[in-house]
C-alpha cells in the first residue's frame, strides 16, 4: 500500500511498534523489465524527528511549476509487501476481518446488518489512513507557510482514506467478482460525493496500488481517496486545456478525445452503452486503458447501473492485463475534475501498467518513452478480454442483511 500501510506491530520493551520486513528481489527468468513485488530497496531509517517537517506542506519548484507535498510521517510506514503478492498473507495483516482495532475507526462500510461499527461482520470498510499525506486541522487550513525568494511553500490540509476492499487476504483486483469492484466503485461515490461536499475540499484523487513496484506497501486489496484543499497542476493543467478545448470545439478536452477515439476505432477495447475502454493514442505506459463515460455526468451522480457496468468493463480489462502482462504491478486511477466546477472536464478511469521503472530521459524531460505502441497492445489486450458479464441485479451493491454504514462526522 503505498500510502495506506497501517500497522504491521509487534510486541518490543512494553510496547508495540512497526515491524519492518527487509526486501527480497525476484527475478524472471525470461528478463523482461517488469517490476515484480520485492523489487525495492528497504525505505531509509527515519530521520531524526527533531529535524522533520512536522505537517504535510505543498512545495512548488520555481524551475518547472510542478508541486510536490513533504509529508514526512509517511516514511514510518512499515513496509510489508517485499515478497510476491501470491504468497499467503502476514499473520498480523491489518485489513484481514478481525483486526479492525489496528486500524483508525471507519468512516464508511458495508457490513452485516446485525453487526458492529470496527468489528468483524463487513465486506468493505473505509478508514483513516494511518500516515496521511494531508491531514485535516479547523485552525489552520489553508494557512500559508512563511516564504522567501523562489522558496514557495504553503501548509496542506486534506482527508486521506484507505478502502479495505475485502475481509479475506487477495491481492489483486482481477482476484475480486465483478460484484465486489462495484462496491468498491460504489464505495468510492459514496465518500466523494461527502468530502466533495466539505466547501474547503479542491480537489479528490481516487487511487489504487497493485504491487511494490506501483508504489504499494501491502499486498492485501486496496485503494484510497485524497481529497486536499488545493489543485494539482495536473489537474489545473487539464481544466485550462479544456477551456481552450471548449473555445474551439465547444466540448471538453476529454469529450474531443473520446469522441476522436471511437471515429478512429484502432484502440478500443470495449464499448456499452454507457461507457468505452481505449488504450489512449499518447498513452504513459504499455496496456495503459482508459474507460470514459459516453454521457456526460459527475462521477457522484451515476446510477447504480453504471457503476456496475463501469465494474464490468474494469473488471475485463484488469484480467486482460494480468494475462498479457503476467501479473504486472499497476496503478488505478480516477481522475475527477476540481470541486469547485465539477463540469470543468469529463472523469475518466485509468489503469496503468507499471512494466518498468521510470529512468534518466523521462526524469529530465518529463517525456515518457513507450517501449510498445497503444496500437500494438490495443490488440494485444483484445485477443485476452474475457467475456464482460454485468450484474444486472442492482442489489449487488448491496447483498441482502448488508447495509451500507457512513459515519456522522468526516
Amino acid at each position: 500500500m503505498a500510502v495506506s500501510a497501517l500497522l504491521f506491530l509487534h510486541f518490543v520493551h512494553g510496547r508495540f511498534v512497526p515491524k519492518l520486513i527487509p526486501s527480497m528481489a525476484t527475478e524472471r527468468h525470461d528478463k523482461t523489465p517488469f517490476v515484480r513485488d520485492g523489487e525495492c530497496a528497504v525505505p531509509p531509517e527515519p530521520s531524526d524527528s527533531a529535524s522533520r517537517t512536522k505537517t504535510p506542506c505543498v512545495r512548488t519548484d520555481v524551475l518547472t511549476g510542478r508541486q510536490i507535498i513533504v509529508a514526512e510521517n509517511r516514511s514510518d510506514r512499515p513496509v510489508t509487501l517485499t515478497q510476491s503478492a501470491a504468497a499467503p498473507p502476514a499473520a498480523d495483516d491489518p485489513f484481514l476481518a478481525g483486526s479492525e482495532t489496528l486500524t483508525p475507526g471507519e468512516t464508511l462500510a458495508l457490513r452485516a446488518a446485525d453487526s458492529k461499527p470496527n468489528e468483524p461482520g463487513w465486506l468493505l470498510r473505509v478508514v483513516p489512513n494511518q500516515y496521511p499525506a494531508a491531514e485535516f486541522c479547523v485552525s489552520d487550513v489553508s494557512e500559508p507557510h512563511e516564504t522567501s525568494g523562489v522558496f514557495s511553500s504553503q501548509s496542506v490540509q486534506g482527508i486521506h482514506e484507505v478502502v479495505v476492499e475485502c475481509p479475506d487476504y487477495r491481492s489483486r483486483l482481477a482476484d475480486l467478482s465483478v460484484g465486489e469492484v462495484a462496491r468498491i466503485l460504489y464505495a468510492w461515490q459514496l465518500r466523494v460525493r461527502t468530502l466533495a461536499a466539505l466547501p474547503w475540499i479542491k480537489a479528490i484523487c481516487v487511487f489504487r496500488n497493485e504491487g511494490m513496484g506501483a508504489g504499494a506497501s501491502l499486498p492485501h486489496c486496496h485503494s484510497q481517496i485524497l481529497a486536499t484543499d488545493f489543485i494539482g497542476s495536473r489537474i489545473a493543467r487539464q481544466t485550462d486545456r479544456t477551456q481552450q478545448s471548449r473555445q474551439k470545439t465547444g466540448r471538453c478536452v476529454v469529450e474531443e478525445w473520446l469522441s476522436s477515439e471511437l471515429a478512429a476505432d484502432q484502440r478500443v477495447l470495449l464499448r456499452d452503452r454507457h461507457f468505452a475502454a481505449i488504450c489512449p493514442f499518447a498513452s504513459r505506459v504499455p496496456w495503459q486503458s482508459r474507460i470514459v463515460p459516453l454521457a456526460v455526468d459527475r462521477f457522484e451522480q451515476i446510477p447504480a447501473e453504471q457503476i456496475l457496468a463501469l465494474a464490468a468493463q474494469l473488471h475485463a480489462v484488469a484480467a486482460a492485463v494480468r494475462a498479457v502482462a503476467d501479473n504486472v504491478n499497476h496503478n488505478v486511477i480516477l481522475t475527477l475534475p476540481p470541486t469547485a466546477t465539477p463540469g470543468a472536464f469529463l472523469w475518466h478511469l485509468d489503469l496503468l501498467p507499471r512494466p518498468n521503472r521510470m529512468a534518466g530521459f523521462e526524469f529530465g524531460t518529463d517525456v515518457d518513452i513507450l517501449a510498445v505502441s497503444p496500437e500494438t497492445t490495443a490488440a494485444q489486450l483484445r485477443a485476452h478480454l474475457p467475456p464482460v458479464v454485468t450484474p444486472c441485479d442492482a442489489d449487488a451493491l448491496c447483498p441482502d442483511g448488508f447495509k451500507w454504514i457512513e459515519s456522522a462526522g468526516i
